[in-house]
């Protein structure tokens, strides 16, 4: 397998993320060239695998589509694994598109279960999007990782039961929860 890029920052700016301090804008690859240079490596070295690892592969949902369909159209055997941001674009329709072309697994960072978290760190997205996207990316047959965030500064209590209310309603959908600790703790300086 290869890793890959297609893009550079991102299309969000979430409060916790370096990522606008060294990438302040968002640049992508067009489907086309996302899927000529894919094209290049399976011939080149026979692949089987790409790991997208981009902040958010769907940035531009247009992109990502046109991508999805010059896959499909090229029938190229291969899978690959990207990180995606929920966002209501991403419908039953492009999620099985997606399948088609070859993605086996996605990566959402969820974070929160509370929508007023969310709005804390600036996540554009709404609870009941998250909902559905995972759902629909499990129905889809693409496996399903969600990253959450703990001790984000405001979260209370009640927040916290907020997202184990949305792990146990969505626990059928989800094939691996990731909590990432890093981001909301006192690292160690030396």
């Amino acid at each position: 397998h290869i890793p890959f890029m297609a893009s550079r920052g991102c299309v969000q700016k979430c409060a916790f993320c370096s990522s606008k301090t060294f990438w302040p804008g968002y640049r992508y690859m067009s489907g086309e060239r996302i899927f000529k240079e894919v094209e290049f490596h399976k011939k080149r070295r026979k692949i089987g695998h790409i790991d997208f690892l981009d902040l958010l592969l769907n940035g531009n949902m247009k992109s990502l589509v046109s991508f999805c369909e010059l896959m499909i159209e090229a029938n190229i055997d291969l899978y690959w694994t990207a990180n995606m941001i929920i966002r209501p674009e991403m419908s039953q329709e492009v999620l099985k598109r997606a399948k088609r072309a070859g993605c086996k697994h996605i990566i959402y960072g969820i974070e929160s279960g509370s929508q007023r978290v969310l709005n804390l760190m600036h996540k554009h997205y709404k609870i009941e999007d998250a909902d559905r996207v995972i759902r629909h990316t499990h129905e889809a047959g693409i496996i399903v990782t969600a990253n959450f965030m703990f001790g984000f500064p405001g979260e209370t209590e009640e927040d916290f039961k907020l997202t184990l209310d949305f792990l146990k309603r969505n626990a059928e959908f989800l094939d691996r929860v990731y909590p990432s600790r890093t981001f909301c703790a006192i690292e160690e300086y030396s």
